[in-house]
C-alpha cells in the first residue's frame, strides 16, 4: 500500500489509501496514470473538483473506491472501471452524475 506519497512516482502502487490526511486541492490527473491501482481510499479530506479525466481511464485495474466526505462535482464516467467491485461515492449534494453505475455499488 502507499500513503502520503507524490503521485506521479507512485506507478507501481496497488492501494493508495488517504483517508483522513486534511488533504485539500483537487485530485491530480497522474493518479488515473497509476496503472497498477486497484484501491483508491481518499475519503473524508477537503478535496473539491471534478474527478473526469482522473478515475477510470484506459486498461485501469481499479476495484475498490472511497470518495465519500468531499467536495467533488461534474459527472463521473465510471463505464471504464470493469473491475470495480465496491463504490463509495457519497461525496457531496453536487456531484456525481454516475455513468456505467452498477446495482450493487453504494452512491
Amino acid at each position: 500500500m502507499c500513503s502520503r506519497i507524490h503521485f506521479t512516482a507512485a506507478t507501481a502502487c496497488t492501494a493508495l489509501h488517504i483517508a483522513p490526511a486534511d488533504l485539500t486541492g483537487t485530485v491530480p490527473e497522474s493518479v488515473g496514470r497509476m496503472d497498477n491501482l486497484t484501491e483508491l481510499n481518499l475519503e473524508f479530506n477537503f478535496l473539491r473538483g471534478s474527478l473526469e479525466n482522473v478515475l477510470c481511464r484506459e486498461a485501469n485495474k481499479m476495484q475498490a473506491l472511497w470518495m465519500r466526505g468531499n467536495d467533488f462535482t461534474g459527472p463521473l464516467n465510471l463505464t471504464a472501471c470493469v473491475q470495480l467491485r465496491l463504490v463509495d461515492l457519497q461525496v457531496s449534494r453536487r456531484c456525481c452524475h454516475v455513468l456505467g453505475s452498477d446495482s450493487s455499488w453504494r452512491l
